[in-house]
């Protein structure tokens, strides 16, 4: 072996060493609950809510979890909410390949992304963030021209905690 292609195979070795080191040393900036963080108790409360299969136990521990976690949740929460884009291709054949699978396997199923984003709706819903938290994040969706990002955007703000309403006949949230 040459003088170079060790210096290249060193610089490759310590290239692997320090993405390897990232990759399993990085902290998530995600809120976490009982040590695991917010993505996985959301796909918790996904795989065992109504569109999936209803498991009261652990949709109830999932919900627990996303109230402890409260509004430090919501902006992860509202940008899967809004990730309203279809399936494509290969992930939607996995997810039925998956799904086609014997249950005794004990392989959990995925969940779509349109699953996902109807589920974060209702995720919302139980935390019931504060209606002036979810306005702030919210307006680029309710000055959409897309009717469904509008309709969202107005059930999630519907749906939202203290001061979502109107504080007198004919009043509406102020968000110009």
């Amino acid at each position: 072996m040459t003088f170079a292609q060790k210096k290249c195979l060193l610089a490759t070795c310590v290239s692997l060493a320090a993405i390897g080191g990232w990759v399993c040393f990085r902290q998530s900036c995600e809120p976490r609950y009982a040590g695991k963080p917010l993505r996985y108790w959301f796909k918790e409360y996904c795989r065992s809510g109504h569109r999936m299969t209803w498991d009261a136990v652990r949709h109830e521990r999932a919900v627990v979890a996303l109230r402890r976690m409260g509004t430090n949740a919501v902006p992860c929460l509202l940008e899967q909410a809004f990730d309203i884009g279809p399936s494509r291709g290969a992930r939607i054949d996995l997810c039925r390949l998956v799904e086609a699978l014997p249950r005794s396997w004990g392989l959990r199923a995925l969940v779509s992304p349109e699953i996902m984003s109807a589920e974060a709706a209702e995720a919302l819903k139980e935390i019931r963030p504060p209606a002036k938290q979810v306005l702030g994040l919210l307006k680029p969706h309710l000055k959409s021209s897309n009717a469904r990002e509008r309709n969202l955007a107005l059930y999630i703000l519907g749906n939202a905690g203290e001061g979502s309403e109107p504080s007198g006949p004919g009043r509406s949230l102020e968000w110009e």
